[in-house]
């Protein structure tokens, strides 16, 4: 057996038994879209449900179609996890083959160093918490490091055409499957421009991959954005709609700035506030992490280096050439840029994460004074780095205990014998339940990651939908354990909370025909659930909580508009529709993760997922006359 198919099978083995030992990860992305998109994709026409897991049912879903064929046909959870593992496996792989073939050499001296590198790469949360989960980063990521490798082959070659155009498909059908591959795209575009000998030949390098990454984009994603742009008018719908100006979607960009810097320090201070032990820095949960700090260090040092006219005082293992050493700093380099300034979420700059292992132990060899020294430095990284991770925690978002199925529900049968239209009501969509109930039953998410102005864009949408299903619409919302015990003793309460969401639409649900439904992991009577069920009831037209409602709209948007006018930086995007929910008037922002609210007389807002949580701006009753400043200074 080769050394490549050694490694190969040694590192499948290792990241499969990592995912079973972690558990699986039930996220509240799962939930929304992972199992609803693909289904959605594979059983539905476009215009048949709208929004039906939010804006992100218009995501590119082929990547996750695989997953969805493996659980809906009941496949057990670990197969299903290990072979996840074992494709998102390819992204260490690959790393290793660089390392091997143009940063460290063949030689017998060069292993360990490969080794240390490859070691580098994957001990870091982010990629341990995805690997076997329903997450698509570690899949489409695997692209952007192949197309890397074909890349730096191609700079090591004297006949380069070829692998920059097998690189630029790779780049195309990443970015085809999941859109924020961009960074690794464009970051690919400047490490072309990097080893070319004149502007005459970067021009045509230029042009050959650029022509060879929209080929791969077109295979990924040229039939889902034709489908888009047939029924909305915008093939990547709903994002640019400044652009393509769809009526069934504000014309707002959407762009996720909660991991954004804001100041030039922030991007230069990123690898150091990497170091804290929290969430939220740069990745959802926490995810410390040494290396990046380690690596500007060496960085700093072996630029002063080469400034003062100094060279490493042993010599570095060999390794393909300069041009490739170039090529894939400049990619890491412009790889942080744009990810940096597109999105600072570290799930989409995966290649980047693993990257900087191998980039540590290539700078360590040559800034260091000895190879022992080199050697012993990285051995302490690499033990610090795996006790902050280790003592982190379980890197998944949501461990769960395996069951047998990656999710099944105890469904009532009246929900399995009739294709209702479903009102889903929450931040979460519960798509999960799709493939669940009658095939003929459609999804709207009326709360959820955006929400539908009836008198805007999408509101016709809406309303067919509402057409098409009448007198076989229920609404669906999800009740905790002790909402399951209330609603058996007091059904109004929760009730009120629902037809607080349904009245815009001039609906409101009734209390005769509610069907709980639960999942198959606990037991089958809902009121014994560790965390509650779902709740589904008939909604029937109803304009008496629409005539209580629209009698205080006016209040309530004029303050939440004076909010958006003096605090820009904080409600993006701006003009979102104010739903009321429990006792509380809201404004939901997908681009800055705000929740704006009106309680007792006061508007405040709350990052509700890292802070900061309720911070008063301002009174309602001065807000909403366009008196007073509010205080909106924190960000």
């Amino acid at each position: 057996m080769s050394q490549f198919l050694r490694v190969l099978l040694f590192i499948v083995i290792v990241c499969c038994i990592f995912s079973l030992a972690l558990g699986k990860d039930l996220t509240w992305d799962f939930y929304n879209y992972h199992l609803y998109a693909p289904h959605a994709a594979l059983n539905y026409e476009l215009h048949s449900d709208f929004m039906g897991s939010g804006w992100v049912r218009y995501l590119n879903p082929y990547a996750s179609v695989p997953f969805y064929l493996m659980a809906t046909a009941g496949w057990p959870d670990t197969i299903i996890s290990m072979l996840l593992a074992a494709v998102h496996s390819l992204n260490i792989v690959l790393v290793w083959w660089i390392c091997r073939e143009h940063l460290f050499g063949h030689s017998a001296a060069s292993r360990d160093w490969v080794a240390l590198a490859t070691y580098l790469a994957c001990v870091t949360t982010v990629f341990l918490g995805m690997i076997g989960s329903t997450f698509t980063d570690p899949l489409t990521s695997t692209f952007i490091l192949g197309a890397l490798a074909a890349l730096l082959q191609g700079a090591a070659s004297t006949t380069p055409r070829r692998y920059i155009v097998i690189s630029g498909l790779l780049a195309g059908i990443a970015v085809g499957l999941k859109l924020t591959n961009i960074v690794g795209c464009l970051a690919l575009a400047v490490a072309i421009l990097a080893f070319a000998q004149s502007w005459g030949t970067r021009l045509k390098v230029m042009l050959i991959f650029g022509f060879s990454s929209g080929a791969g984009f077109m295979i990924a994603n040229g039939w889902w954005a034709w489908q888009l742009y047939a029924e909305f008018g915008n093939p990547v719908f709903p994002l640019m709609n400044t652009f393509f100006q769809s009526a069934d979607f504000p014309q707002e960009a959407l762009r996720s700035e909660r991991f954004l810097p804001l100041k030039i320090s922030d991007w230069l201070l990123l690898p150091l506030r990497m170091l804290e032990h929290r969430s939220w820095v740069y990745y959802e949960v926490t995810a410390p992490d040494w290396r990046f700090a380690f690596l500007l260090v060496l960085l700093v040092a072996f630029l002063a280096k080469k400034a003062l006219g100094r060279h490493a005082l042993h010599e570095p293992p060999k390794a393909t050439g300069q041009p490739t050493t170039f090529v894939f700093f400049a990619f890491l380099g412009a790889s942080y840029f744009f990810w940096q300034a597109t999105s600072g979420n570290a799930r989409y700059a995966l290649p980047i994460i693993l990257l900087v292992g191998p980039a540590c132990v290539w700078l360590a060899i040559r800034v260091l004074p000895t190879p022992s020294i080199a050697k012993s430095t990285l051995l302490v990284l690499a033990t610090v780095q795996t006790f902050v991770v280790t003592e982190a925690g379980n890197p998944r978002w949501s461990a769960t205990d395996w069951s047998g199925k990656w999710i099944d529900y105890v469904v009532p049968q009246a929900l399995k014998q009739e294709g209702f239209g479903y009102l889903s009501l929450g931040t979460n969509s519960l798509g999960t339940l799709a493939p669940f109930v009658h095939k003929d039953a459609r999804f709207i998410n009326l709360t959820g990651l955006h929400v539908t102005d009836p008198h805007g864009p999408g509101g016709k949408r809406v309303r067919e939908f509402l057409a098409r299903h009448e007198g076989r619409l229920r609404m669906l919302g999800v009740l905790s354990k002790d909402q399951v015990k209330r609603w058996a003793q007091t059904p109004e309460p929760i009730m009120r909370t629902f037809n607080a969401q349904l009245a815009p639409w001039g609906l409101s649900m009734t209390d005769s025909g509610c069907e709980f439904i639960s999942e198959v992991s606990g037991p089958a009577d809902p009121t014994n659930l560790p965390t509650g069920a779902m709740l589904s009831c008939s909604v029937l037209q109803s304009s008496a909580y629409y005539t209580q409602q629209e009698a205080d709209r006016l209040q309530f948007d004029n303050a939440f508009n004076f909010a958006e006018k003096h605090c820009p930086h904080l409600f993006r995007p701006k003009g979102v529709y104010s739903v009321m929910q429990s006792t509380m008037w809201t404004r939901r922002y997908f681009d800055t993760d705000i929740l704006l609210f009106s309680s007792k007389g006061r508007v405040a807002y709350s990052r509700y997922d890292y802070g900061p949580w309720d911070i008063d701006i301002g009174s309602l009753a001065e807000l909403a006359d366009g008196r007073g400043t509010p205080s909106c200074s924190s960000r």
